[in-house]
């Protein structure tokens, strides 16, 4: 019960952390694409 509660919650935290990179690259994009524009104006 221990080890499978333990991979139960590995699981969940790696969801968590591939949908906050993802969220930290979108936002990346997101700067690198406005920037460059705010530069220029």
């Amino acid at each position: 019960m221990l080890i499978n509660k333990h991979v139960k919650s590995l699981f969940q935290w790696r969801l968590i952390s591939h949908v906050m990179l993802q969220c930290i690259e979108r936002y990346i994009d997101a700067t690198s694409l406005t920037l460059p524009t705010h530069c220029l104006s």
